[in-house]
C-alpha cells in the first residue's frame, strides 16, 4: 500500500505543472489610426506574480472566427499585413516593459488589420503545459485613405433561456431574457457600433431602453458581428399583451442610424392556467350550492 502512494505521489509530480504563471498585459488593446508611410511607437508593460520572468514576444495575424468576437489566428509562419508593420522588443531590464514600433509602408491600402502580440514565458520550469499559456495584446491598425463603409443592421431578435418560448420569437410566456443585434460590416475598416432597444407596450409607454454594445465590441471587415443584451428575468415587470422593439443602431463612422422594429406577445400561460382553474372551481361551488338551494 505504501509502495502504491509512493508511486502515485512520483507521478504526481511529473504530471501537474510546476512552472505555472500568471500575467497581465496594459494595454490589452492598441488601437491606432496612421496614414501610409507614418509610424507609431508605444509601451506595453507586462506584470507577472512570479520574479524572474521573461518573456518572448510573437506576432499573429488574426480574422474573426464566427460572430460572438472571438479571433481565428493565422499561423506564426503567416508574415503578411500587418505582421511586418509591427516590432517589440523590451525596453527596461528592470521592469517587463516592452517597446512597439508601428510603420505603416507608403504603398499600404486604406482599412483595417488586425494582428496580436502574443508574449510566452522563458527561464521558468519548462515541465507540464500550463506554462505555455500566453498573454496577448490585440493591435487594431486603421489605415486611412479612400475607405468603402458599408455597415448594415442586419437583424434584432428576442430570444429567451427559459425555453418558454411559445412560437418561435412570437410568443412568450415571460418577458425575453436577451436581444440579439446582429451587424454586417461590409466595408473595409473596423467598427464600432452603438445603439439602443428600447420595448414599448400596447399604449406607447417605454419599458426599458438598453444600451446596444456597452462592451465596446468592434466589427471587424468582412464579417458579421452579434451584440448580446441581456435582459435579467428578476428585474423583469408583469408581462401580458402584445410588446414592440425598435432597435437602433449607428457607427462611429458617422453613417445615418439604422433602425428596426419587431413586435412579440406576452402570454403567461401558467399564470392564466391557474386563474382559469380557480375561477372554473369557484363557479362549479357556486352551480352546486345554488342547485342544493333550489332542491
Amino acid at each position: 500500500m505504501f509502495r502504491a502512494i509512493f508511486i502515485a505521489l512520483i507521478l504526481a509530480f511529473f504530471a501537474f505543472p510546476r512552472g505555472v504563471f500568471a500575467a497581465t498585459v496594459e494595454p490589452p488593446i492598441v488601437e491606432i489610426q496612421l496614414a501610409p508611410g507614418m509610424v507609431k511607437d508605444g509601451n506595453i508593460h507586462v506584470t507577472d506574480d512570479a520574479s524572474g520572468v521573461s518573456y518572448t514576444a510573437e506576432i499573429q495575424k488574426f480574422s474573426a472566427d464566427g460572430e460572438d468576437g472571438r479571433q481565428a489566428f493565422f499561423p506564426v509562419s503567416d508574415i503578411s499585413d500587418p505582421v511586418g508593420w509591427i516590432h517589440v522588443q523590451k525596453s527596461d531590464s528592470a521592469q517587463n516593459v516592452y517597446s512597439y514600433h508601428v510603420t505603416v509602408p507608403s504603398s499600404a491600402r486604406a482599412g483595417g488589420y488586425m494582428a496580436a502580440v502574443f508574449f510566452s514565458p522563458v527561464g521558468i520550469d519548462q515541465a507540464g503545459p500550463a506554462v505555455r499559456a500566453r498573454v496577448g495584446v490585440l493591435f487594431l491598425i486603421h489605415v486611412t485613405g479612400k475607405l468603402v463603409h458599408d455597415v448594415r443592421l442586419s437583424s434584432c431578435d428576442a430570444v429567451t433561456t427559459h425555453k418558454d418560448s411559445l412560437f418561435g420569437a412570437t410568443l412568450f410566456s415571460s418577458f425575453p431574457t436577451q436581444f440579439v443585434t446582429r451587424i454586417q460590416n461590409a466595408g473595409d475598416d473596423i467598427v464600432s457600433v452603438s445603439g439602443t432597444i428600447a420595448v414599448t407596450d400596447l399604449f406607447g409607454r417605454n419599458i426599458r431602453t438598453f444600451d446596444v454594445n456597452d462592451l465596446g465590441g468592434r466589427a471587424l471587415p468582412h464579417s458579421f458581428r452579434q451584440y448580446v443584451t441581456n435582459w435579467p428575468w428578476n428585474v423583469q415587470p408583469f408581462a401580458f399583451g402584445r410588446y414592440v422593439v425598435s432597435c437602433r443602431v449607428i457607427s462611429a463612422t458617422g453613417d445615418e442610424p439604422q433602425l428596426q422594429e419587431f413586435s412579440f406577445w406576452v402570454l403567461p400561460w401558467k399564470v392564466v392556467v391557474a386563474f382559469s382553474a380557480i375561477a372554473l372551481f369557484v363557479i362549479l361551488l357556486i352551480t352546486r350550492y345554488t342547485y342544493r338551494r333550489r332542491v
